[in-house]
């Protein structure tokens, strides 16, 4: 190959210049040419930009940490193929030390950097001590800017370089909304410890807020680690403003609360685990990091970062645990559990009862099933009894003998007076009617757990049917809550209208009838889910009357096939609708436990029938073997005194037998249970038969209820959402004076019964689709998406099969 390439090159070294071929070569290199220098300039503009953003967070506690995950899902969100967002962390030598967070903010600083955000209200003090800075940064949280000496500028920070979301801490709208729930008496401010120590315009801002309130503010200080102590005196303590506590330092703080009889106010995550109040929705934490992420995205864009909004202020959401209340010995105002959700008693901190945790729960503890497992055992003690009649036999005796002395002369035993003792074994070789006793019992044992099965069956439907009919009654509750805030709002533009001098005080007085009248119907939406709570802890074997906490608290969030989107598809198109019929029919009868127990029931009737016909000609033969040692002789033929004139045997005897018996006549009995057993086995057929029938029959008629209740979904949305939005027309008029309170009054009813209607078809459509599973004898709960995907990849095959020509 070397030769030959020598060669290839000698040739083109003797071909003459100018020629054609030469010219062609030239220009295949000058095209070539061109085509690398393009792929390289294109290589060089697919090169990203990367821009790195260094977070430092003060500590690891949960709600730093769901801020940083808000920043990470917000900052990664940006990056695209033009622009890559590199994320580094700097985590300080001990976890909420002051001292360690300013040196790895230092760090932070002097590292290459495009944004510096210092996460936490201790790591926006440590940048706002430090000053101006050639990098960036971004507060994610900062209690005031008065607390850290930071500028404000209105609604932007106004400071070159910063940009920071106020509102961390929250105490003069916490205690102007719950201020009637909180005992009398100075009210604790709970402030880190570390922050306590180093800003001291601290102590000057509470004072300001304890003026405007009119109450005595007291700043507790509240370390990290170690014994948490509260100042005597104290009935109530904000703790919303507390940010680095870790799970088990919150949990010492809650508890010492609970021991002083005092008042927590707190932080989302304190709902139902000590705190009387809180104001935050949950996800409070992660909105606050996307808000500073999104700060982030403006300032790599290229926006001054002192023009950007210091303004976070999310939708409040207030609740009220009574229990807490109760423990406390205070009151809470009954308006204020209207306009809250009201918390249960705390738990030992589980995370709530899901729906597939109902039912697992509820199989585990129902009375009737342990009654049916128990019955279970004993039918398995029957299988062990009725087989032992096929394995081997053994037994052991001992006698004493005292015959006439006469025969005991005679030759061979035994003797006169005589004492032996023996061992008798036997083993079935061959025994129908042992055989066949056996086969049977296991087979109604068979039929036995199919029956269990067929009752978890019917209790997961009670179950799940309880559960939805409490998130039912919940969201009844919701609607009517939220009708009694639209009547609220409603009074307040009354209010406004008669001091305005457009409306008399009877229209106010119209609108303090329907906030009665809203009030009066959340009273019995609130006794309904009781009621319902009542029947589900009922089933789940719990105090009657024990808080119950949902888990999946929507209907979306069910682990279910009723809340699978595609399920929609199927229900809408008649043709797969119909597919839907026939695979769910067929799958049901291959699944019924109860056809299977059947099916259990006639194989033990068809054994017991070739049973009784086999014991007319089938031997029973049965092996038996035998010990006899006589240890004791004395009297006649024991050969003692005189020589007997015969040989005397000696002591011990043996035996093997085989034995083999067949009845010859019993009185007709075995005729007769031959013809028993076969009526049994024609009953049994025929009552499978009628009830794969009823099975087929409850699925399709199911299937039509619910394709009947899914249809009637979009119907009542699309009125509600009618509904809904003529309201807000009418309320618009009528804040301008434009119509009459009975036009309003008229649209907020028809919006609050549409609204009603519209959740009661879809909480409709799942109990139809509940009672679906429930004739398929196969529920869906705790499905995955993988078992959904494969029970419609079955549908299609099932549709497929039925559209082939024949």
């Amino acid at each position: 190959m070397k030769d030959a390439k020598s060669g290839s090159m000698d040739r083109r070294a003797r071909a003459p210049r100018g020629t054609p071929g030469d010219i062609g070569r030239y220009l295949i290199a000058v095209i070539c040419a061109a085509l690398l220098a393009c792929a390289s300039d294109i290589a060089r503009a697919q090169v990203p930009t990367v821009r790195r953003v260094v977070i430092v967070s003060e500590s690891r506690s949960s709600r730093i940490a769901a801020i940083e995950e808000g920043l990470h899902t917000e900052l990664l969100a940006a990056t695209s193929a033009e622009e890559l967002v590199e994320i580094v962390e700097v985590t300080p030598e001990l976890d909420g030390d002051y001292d360690s967070v300013r040196r790895a903010l230092r760090t932070a600083l002097e590292m290459p950097a495009d944004v510096v955000v210092a996460n936490g209200p201790l790591a926006a003090h440590a940048a706002a001590e430090a000053g101006a800075s050639r990098r960036t940064l971004v507060l994610p949280v900062v209690l005031s800017p008065e607390v850290h000496g930071l500028l404000s500028d209105g609604l932007r920070s106004g400071a070159r370089g910063i940009a920071y979301l106020s509102g961390g801490l929250t105490l003069e709208r916490d205690l102007e909304r719950v201020a009637t729930a909180l005992p009398d008496g100075p009210l604790g401010v709970a402030i880190d410890a570390e922050l306590v120590a180093h800003a001291p315009a601290l102590a000057g801002v509470i004072e300001g807020v304890a003026q405007r309130v009119g109450r005595e503010l007291v700043v507790v200080a509240v370390p990290r680690r170690g014994a948490i102590w509260l100042p005597e005196g104290i009935r109530a303590l904000h703790a919303a403003g507390l940010y680095g506590l870790d799970a088990p330092q919150e949990r010492a703080l809650l508890d010492a609360a609970l021991d002083r009889g005092v008042a927590v106010v707190g932080t989302s995550s304190m709902a139902g685990a000590g705190a009387l109040a809180t104001l935050d929705p949950p996800d409070i934490e992660r909105l606050r990091g996307r808000a500073a992420a999104l700060h982030v995205r403006a300032i790599l864009e290229g926006r001054p970062a002192g023009e950007l909004t210091t303004v976070f202020e999310p939708s409040e959401r207030l609740t009220i645990d009574r229990e807490i209340a109760r423990r406390i010995g205070v009151g809470v105002p009954f308006a204020l559990t209207l306009e809250g959700t009201v918390l249960h008693p705390r738990s030992s901190g589980g995370a709530g009862v899901g729906l597939e945790d109902a039912v697992e729960r509820a199989i585990a503890a129902n009375f009737a099933l342990q009654s049916s497992r128990l019955g279970v055992e004993i039918g398995q003690r029957e299988v062990e009894r009725a087989r032992a009649a096929l394995l081997p036999q053994a037994r052991v005796g001992a006698r004493a003998d005292l015959i006439d002395a006469d025969r005991a002369a005679g030759p061979g035993p035994p003797a006169e007076r005589q004492l032996s003792w023996e061992v008798v074994a036997s083993q079935v070789l061959y025994a129908e009617d042992a055989w066949a006793t056996f086969d049977g019992a296991g087979a109604v044992q068979d039929a036995r757990r199919h029956d269990i099965q067929r009752a978890e069956i019917d209790l997961v439907l009670a179950v799940a049917v309880a559960y939805v009919d409490v998130l039912r009654a919940s969201t009844v509750e919701r609607v009517e809550r939220e009708n009694l805030e639209r009547v609220h709002g409603n009074l307040a533009v009354a209010e406004l209208r008669r001091r305005a001098g457009v409306a008399g005080a009877d229209e106010v007085h119209r609108w303090r009838i329907e906030v009665a009248e809203g009030r009066r119907r959340v009273v019995a939406a609130v006794a309904l889910r009781n009621r319902v709570e009542i029947e589900l802890n009922r089933l789940l074997a719990r105090d009657l009357e024990e808080p119950l906490a949902l888990r999946d608290d929507d209907l979306e969030s069910l682990p279910m096939m009723a809340a699978d989107d595609r399920l929609a598809d199927v229900l809408g198109e008649p043709q797969r609708f119909a597919s839907l019929r026939r695979l769910l029919a067929a799958e049901a009868i291959d699944n019924a436990p109860d056809l299977a127990a059947y099916d259990d029931r006639i194989r033990a009737a068809r054994r017991r029938h070739a049973g009784a016909q086999r014991r007319l000609w089938v031997p029973t033969t049965t092996l038996v073997a035998g010990l006899t040692h006589r240890f004791a002789t004395d009297g006649a033929g024991s050969g003692q005194g005189e020589p007997l004139p015969f040989t005397v045997p000696d002591a011990l005897d043996w035996s093997v037998g085989l034995v083999v018996s067949l009845p010859l006549l019993e009185g007709g009995a075995m005729v007769s249970e031959i013809e028993q057993a076969s009526l049994e086995i024609a009953r049994l057929e025929r009552e499978r038969t009628a009830a794969a029938q009823m099975i087929e029959a409850d699925v399709r008629a199911a299937l039509h209820a619910a394709g009947a209740s899914f249809a009637s979904i979009a119907l009542t949305v699309d009125a509600a959402t009618a509904a809904s939005a003529g309201l807000e027309l009418v309320r618009e008029a009528y804040a301008r004076g434009a119509i009459d309170v009975i036009r309003v009054v008229d649209a907020q009813t028809q919006a609050r019964v549409s609204a009603l209607r519209a959740a009661d078809a879809r909480f409709e459509f799942v109990r139809d689709f509940l009672a679906v599973e429930h004739a398929t004898r196969e529920f869906s709960i705790g499905s995955t998406t993988e078992q959904r995907t494969d029970f419609f990849r079955r549908l299609s095959a099932a549709q497929s099969a039925a559209e082939r020509p024949r």
